[in-house]
């Protein structure tokens, strides 16, 4: 008996290199994850805290002499273990606080980064900030004035982390805070 094979049909068949062929490549992040979306979901964020630094200026205008050296910088803290980072910059009328990814690119003139927990004690004059910083705890890097400046006008003003929470505290709110601080 005599066996024949026929092969299939064109049609049928696979080119031998069909991703040499596609006319596209694969993103390498999904484009919910890319920074354009990341600062587009921390916009209001970034205006929630605006308003607050502006209410905290207008309540306190011995600030604003008191943050001269930090004027027209850009000072970014970065809580270790999150992902995001918060960009101040303080200008003649005001400032803003922009919430952005930390891996975000920018020009800044000092970078700050700590554990959350670290940052909240430094803030609250709880912790010293120069013990962290030699403890390899807060990593400082950039110009130093404008954050010794930014630091010395929290202080004077007697102010801490709920003064610039963005919402006012719910009735009872505050004392639950403090517990938990």
């Amino acid at each position: 008996m005599h066996s024949t094979t026929t092969s299939p049909p064109a049609s049928w068949r696979r080119p031998a290199r069909l991703f040499e062929r596609a006319p596209f490549a694969l993103p390498a992040a999904p484009p919910w994850q890319s920074p354009q979306a990341a600062r587009i979901a921390l916009a209001p964020l970034s205006a929630m805290l605006t308003l607050s630094l502006r209410r905290v200026l207008r309540r306190h205008p011995g600030l604003h002499d008191r943050l001269d050296a930090a004027r027209n910088t850009v000072i970014r803290i970065a809580p270790v273990e999150y992902p995001v980072a918060f960009e101040i910059a303080l200008t003649g009328a005001g400032g803003t606080v922009t919430a952005l990814p930390k891996s975000a690119p920018g020009p800044v003139n000092v970078r700050v980064e700590a554990p959350l927990e670290c940052l909240l004690t430094i803030f609250q004059g709880e912790d010293d900030g120069d013990a962290a910083f030699f403890s390899s705890e807060l990593v400082i890097e950039g110009e130093m004035a404008p954050l010794v400046a930014l630091r010395n006008a929290i202080e004077a003003a007697g102010l801490d982390w709920r003064d610039l929470l963005p919402l006012p505290l719910p009735p009872g709110m505050d004392a639950l805070i403090r517990r938990l601080a």
